[in-house]
């Protein structure tokens, strides 16, 4: 049963960091309703985008988020995750950077 278990959540997980980002968008401002993206930046390091709505210009590889915005930097072989809050973020795919505006902090954190 362990076995499946393990197997089910590796899968589920799989399925999660591999779906695309594609546009999503909320009018509500509760965090259940807020979107969640799972995407790898071009040094590797992991990103968990979490906002009320995510679009993405596909032709610039941008990725817009507002409202409530939250995003984890998970950095290889880093004890820490470097989280970001602000009212809006632009993250560019093709070179990773992210513009954040309005209400912006930075943070950095143990992993737990």
């Amino acid at each position: 049963m362990k076995r499946f278990v393990s197997v089910f959540a590796t899968a589920c997980t799989i399925a999660i960091i591999s779906v695309p980002v594609f546009s999503q968008t909320s009018s509500s401002t509760d965090a259940q309703d807020a979107k969640h993206v799972l995407t790898t930046m071009p040094n590797g390091s992991r990103l968990t985008l979490v906002a009320n709505s995510i679009d993405k210009e596909w032709a610039a590889s941008i990725v817009h988020l507002k409202g409530n915005v939250l995003v984890e930097i998970w950095t290889k072989n880093s004890p820490h995750v470097t989280v970001l809050r602000a009212n809006e973020v632009d993250y560019d795919e093709t070179t990773g950077k992210l513009s954040p505006r309005g209400n912006v902090s930075l943070t950095v954190n143990d992993r737990h």
